[in-house]
């Protein structure tokens, strides 16, 4: 690793058990790659599968939990409705 990508990262301390450790270690000397670096693969791919993850509108159920406060105006008037409800989208 240059100096040039160690500017890049941040150094951790990061506790596990012995077990996963091994398991990692092994899966190092198998594939040729060093521990540390099988650990930054496994939190990168976390991350961009739990972190970064974008759902499509029509993916989200909006069917619990929308209530108006009491006095406000309901946005999506009768014409709006139609045209949300027809997109598939569950009020």
């Amino acid at each position: 690793m240059t100096n040039e990508n160690l500017d890049l990262k941040k150094m951790i301390t990061l506790y596990v058990s012995a077990g996963m450790y091994q398991e990692y270690q092994q899966q190092a000397k198998k594939t040729g790659r060093k521990t540390a670096e099988l650990i930054r693969d496994a939190m990168d791919e976390f991350s961009k599968n739990n972190f970064h993850k974008k759902q499509k509108l029509d993916s989200l159920d909006f069917s619990n939990g929308i209530k108006l406060k009491a006095g406000a105006k309901d946005f999506l008037e009768d014409d709006w409705r139609s045209d949300f409800l027809d997109s598939g989208v569950k009020l």
